[in-house]
C-alpha cells in the first residue's frame, strides 16, 4: 500500500483594484460592443480553502491531488462577467523528486 501524506491549506489572496478591473471591469466601450452593462470593481480579498495530497508511486515519483475551493469578493461575483460565488480548481500531476 502507498504511502500518502495531506497537507490542507487555508487562506486568502489580495488582488489590487487594477487587477480586478482589468479581468473583471467592463468599460464604457466594451460594454457598447457588448451585452453587458459597464463595470468597474474595487480590489478583491478572496479566502480558501484547499487539501494537496501527496502519494508515493515508487522511490521518486509520487502522484500530487490539489482541490482547492475560492470564495469570490463581491467586486467579483458582483461583475456581469461572473455567475458564481466561488471558483474550484483541482489538478492532479506527477513530480520527480531529486536524491
Amino acid at each position: 500500500m502507498a504511502a500518502f501524506t495531506v497537507y490542507p491549506q487555508l487562506g486568502a489572496e489580495y488582488l489590487s483594484k487594477e487587477y480586478v478591473g482589468y479581468y473583471y471591469g467592463v468599460s464604457v466601450t466594451e460594454a457598447a460592443a457588448s451585452r453587458f452593462a459597464t463595470y468597474q470593481p474595487s480590489r478583491a480579498f478572496n479566502p480558501f480553502l484547499a487539501i494537496l495530497v501527496d502519494t508515493d508511486l515508487d522511490d521518486n515519483y509520487h502522484l500530487n491531488f490539489y482541490l482547492r475551493h475560492k470564495w469570490l469578493a463581491g467586486a467579483m461575483h458582483d461583475s456581469p462577467l461572473v455567475g458564481n460565488r466561488g471558483m474550484d480548481t483541482a489538478f492532479i500531476g506527477v513530480s520527480y523528486r531529486f536524491k
